[in-house]
């Protein structure tokens, strides 16, 4: 490196004291690109300090980060708290801010929440889930906000208009069969809390000897919510005259919030008429 001579400084001055640099105005430097910055002072008599300033490896980034959120998208009934997507670069923070737009009155709102550090390097997370202690509300709609910001502070923010929190499970309850009782017929009458996105009602033979269970899948317009009389499902296979059958559920509403339990246990499905035997007295007996 060339020593500088005291002309050499006081033409360094001259410049200094004749110019006015504005370090706000942008300066030719390249985005992404690698710096080392060598700070040196010039007092007005000329005189250079001995003490010269360098910091290595400064990264000039003015391109705010690329993110691509996967889940939740728009309309989707969710039971977390939390996000999966892809980030372009390393993140300073990514916060997210979940705003009532309808459904049932949260005082609290807006809810804000910042991931964790290690879901902040460049790359793709899926299923982050943040801490309970975020109280959303069941049937509320809101709108979630995701605001990334890099290392060099630039930010970049996306909006989902709508998202359903539904953290409930639905409630199946069944009025027919009930349990212990005779039926010849495998209609069912119930009442359903809420639409489902998947079920299958289950009979499962109490004697294992009875065969394996019979699992009738739902069609989509046989999972809507409200009451229902003596429904027999379009997937439903005859059962076998005589046994005895628990009759469970297994299904998942929009939320994907589970629903798994016992209906009815020891129906017994009969269907064959009865004989009379032993009749007394007999036919012309005196």
């Amino acid at each position: 490196k060339a020593i500088k001579t005291k002309k050499d400084r006081l033409e360094d001055k001259s410049i200094l004291e004749n110019n006015m640099l504005d370090l706000d105005q942008q300066l030719p430097l390249k985005s992404c690109a690698g710096y080392d910055i060598e700070i040196s002072i010039l007092d007005r008599a000329g005189n250079s300090s001995d003490e010269q300033i360098l910091i290595e490896n400064v990264t000039y980034d003015t391109i705010p980060p690329v993110i691509a959120v996967l889940a939740p998208s728009l309309d989707d009934y969710i039971n977390y708290k939390g996000i999966s997507y892809s980030t372009n670069e390393s993140l300073r923070e990514l916060e997210l801010i979940w705003t009532r737009v309808g459904g049932t009155p949260d005082s609290d709102s807006p809810h804000s929440a910042y991931l964790p550090k290690e879901y902040l390097p460049q790359g793709r997370y899926e299923n982050i889930r943040l801490e309970d202690s975020l109280a959303l509300l069941n049937n509320t709609e809101y709108s979630l906000s995701i605001i990334a910001t890099d290392l060099g502070g630039n930010k970049r923010s996306k909006v989902i208009n709508k998202v359903i929190y539904d953290d409930l499970v639905p409630e199946f309850t069944i009025t027919q069969p009930q349990s212990g009782s005779f039926i010849n017929t495998s209609a069912l009458s119930y009442n359903l809390s809420e639409k489902l996105i998947e079920g299958a009602i289950i009979w499962e033979p109490v004697d294992l000897s009875g065969g394996s269970p019979i699992k009738v899948i739902l069609k989509e317009s046989e999972m809507n919510s409200g009451s229902f009389n003596e429904i027999i499902f379009e997937n439903q296979p005859g059962l076998i005259d005589g046994l005895l059958y628990n009759l469970s559920i297994d299904a998942y509403d929009r939320a994907e919030n589970r629903l798994s339990i016992l209906l009815s246990d020891s129906v017994t499905y009969d269907i064959t008429p009865p004989d009379f035997t032993d009749i007394a007295p007999e036919a012309g007996a005196m």
